[in-house]
């Protein structure tokens, strides 16, 4: 493959047809033109500043223009260094270029720079790019370079080094640039703003699925895509590795992010609420399907549903947080439900019945995200479907004021596989027959995952549903790239014991990237998983994180030998209230840049 084909990729889709995101499309349609030296002079010999303005005013007109927005070099860069896997000369030999300090310090002088381009106002006073990064961008998409394959520019030592200098430059430019963008003219304001698309989808059962899609560059889906990271890998060397604000996506997920808005708090603590509802899971609860047209299967296979119509305790749910915010003198910042605990509609409810009674009692800046398993039941030839759902209130931008709340839907990635020994466990002999292996009859539409950041604490959570923590392709690598610092997994399984499987999974994504992880189930299946000769188990939720980072009052302990803690829900109780410090950790990139991210370690817990 040549490296113009690399690039046309990134911007024109399968059928060679412009789209109208952000314009770099149509200009590679057009021309199919790498940059020339004459672009390059007519950028450094700009006498009117009014004249530049026009870059990002009208689409871009030729492939500077394109790469001058720091997600679309990314982007490029990054994809050839997961193709060719040169990523890794970072850290090792590259004949007579090692990477070295000075190359440290070229890359945070270029991201200045850069970010200071971006987020300058275009009409009013723009700001000329650098000619140090104009000639980088030049060095490495000219005609020279565009034309030979990727095999000859993966033994040109200084197109290597210059590659990584322009990823890594363009990952150091966002630093201080996020989606709350206060410059409305600015080139920043003006492509994030483009960075939200609603794409609809047809799955062959011909249901449309709206999908909110973010992605920072201009690059087509099956490209791979640009998102915002929290963590950095710490062990090993990866493309995820290299660069902290920024993380190439492949496109094997859509990532749906969101930013909630709000005034930075000084608490340094993190407050969350654990609801293992419902509290009874009855047999019918589980139900056979016998006839349906969805798909045919072998008769050793079956097909069941989870759905109830039990009637939710609304009051309940705000008469509990108000009692744990009351005892604990503090407010309560994340809800959490675990998989299947409500109809889809009855969420909705409830996150406008948490709103309802915060803006009643003036304390709206302080309504709860809320984070539930939902389900959806199906028919003769229609799935149901298993989800989770996220509501959160948010600041609007042009007034300061609170939203009235919004959601997103991530729908589960595998379906449940019930077997014989599952089924004894649980005691749905009466329902499901043991010589019979059961799927979950629900959808599985395109896989997405909640990219979900909360400006107030500072924390970045990817919401699981139960078999996607286990079976952690294809979410693990997008896991590991966004490096969220908070991951909670929404169950319907049996206790939450530190030696069962998903402790034992759980504690692969505290290592890589670093995040604490919280699995949820009903109190309902604790009770019933007693089929195999076990107690009863109040245990309803495990918090894992990575090792050093519990706080313990007995100092004699190896606090390496400590990463989970098992919450039990307490007798006549509704919920667990968990309390997680925000506490500061270095991380480093693999070219040794160092910023400190917040960590959610383990405090305390109580039932309320």
């Amino acid at each position: 493959m040549k490296f113009i084909d690399l690039i046309r990729n990134a911007f024109i889709d399968d059928d060679t047809k412009p789209t109208k995101r952000h314009g770099p499309e149509q200009t590679l349609e057009k021309s199919h033109q790498p940059i020339k030296r004459k672009v390059l002079n007519q950028y450094q010999h700009y006498q009117q500043l009014s004249d530049f303005a026009n870059v990002y005013l009208e689409p871009p007109q030729n492939l500077l223009d394109v790469f001058l927005w720091p997600p679309n070099a990314f982007v490029v860069c990054a994809k050839f260094l997961d193709v060719t896997g040169v990523y890794k000369r970072i850290v090792a030999s590259q004949k007579d270029s090692p990477w070295t300090g000075l190359n440290r310090e070229q890359v945070t002088a270029l991201g200045q720079c850069w970010s200071d381009f971006c987020l300058s106002d275009t009409i009013d006073n723009p700001t000329l790019p650098h000619r140090n990064l104009l000639e980088l961008i030049y060095n490495i998409f000219k005609a020279a370079k565009t034309r030979q394959n990727l095999k000859e520019l993966m033994d040109d030592t200084k197109f290597v080094t210059d590659l990584l200098t322009l990823l890594l430059a363009a990952d150091e430019s966002f630093k201080d640039i996020d989606t709350d963008i206060l410059k409305d003219n600015s080139i920043a304001a003006r492509m994030i703003s483009n960075s939200f698309e609603k794409v609809e989808r047809n799955d062959k059962h011909n249901n449309k699925h709206k999908i909110e899609r973010f992605n920072l560059s201009a690059s087509q889906e099956s490209y791979g895509t640009v998102h915002y990271k929290h963590f950095v890998c710490q062990s090993g060397i990866s493309l995820n590795s290299l660069s902290h604000k920024l993380a190439y996506v492949r496109p094997d997920i859509i990532t749906k992010y969101v930013q909630r808005r709000a005034t930075p708090d000084s608490r340094d603590t993190l407050n969350l609420m654990i609801f293992p509802w419902p509290k009874i899971v009855k047999d019918d609860y589980f139900n056979p399907i016998e006839k349906q047209s969805a798909l045919k299967m072998d008769e050793e296979f079956g097909f069941f549903e989870y759905s109830h119509k039990e009637p939710f305790d609304f009051d309940t749910v705000v008469d509990t947080i108000d009692k744990a915010r009351a005892q604990n003198d503090t407010e309560i910042d994340l809800i959490v439900f675990p998989e299947c605990a409500m109809s889809a509609q009855n969420a909705n409810l409830l996150a406008s019945t948490l709103y309802e009674h915060y803006r009643k009692t003036g304390n709206l800046d302080n309504c709860p995200t809320l984070v539930t398993g939902i389900f959806k039941e199906g028919g003769k030839d229609k799935y149901g479907a298993n989800a989770l759902s996220v509501h959160y209130a948010t600041q609007s931008r042009l007034n300061q004021t609170q939203t009235l709340p919004k959601s997103m839907e991530q729908h589960k990635h595998h379906r449940w596989f019930l077997d014989e020994g599952q089924i004894k466990n649980y005691k749905l002999l009466d329902e499901l027959c043991s010589h019979k292996k059961w799927w979950e009859y629900i959808e599985v539409p395109h896989r997405s995952l909640i990219s979900y950041y909360c400006e107030k604490h500072d924390y970045q959570l990817s919401p699981l549903i139960c078999e996607d923590l286990a079976r952690q392709d294809p979410v693990g690598p997008v896991i590991r790239a966004l490096g969220p610092n908070l991951i909670v997994a929404l169950l319907l399984d049996g206790p939450q014991l530190a030696t069962r499987w998903p402790g034992r999974y759980a504690s692969i994504l505290a290592d890589d990237p670093g995040a604490g992880v919280l699995s949820v189930t009903p109190l309902g299946m604790t009770q019933r998983a007693d089929g195999s000769g076990f107690p009863p188990s109040s245990v309803v939720a495990l918090w894992t994180q990575p090792p050093s980072t519990i706080d313990t009052q007995e100092p004699e302990q190896d606090d390496n030998l400590i990463s989970t803690v098992e919450l039990e829900l307490a007798q006549n109780c509704e919920s667990i209230l968990l309390v997680l410090k925000k506490d500061k950790v270095t991380n480093w990139t693999a070219d040794g840049r160092r910023k400190d991210k917040t960590r959610l370690k383990y405090a305390k817990h109580k039932s309320v």
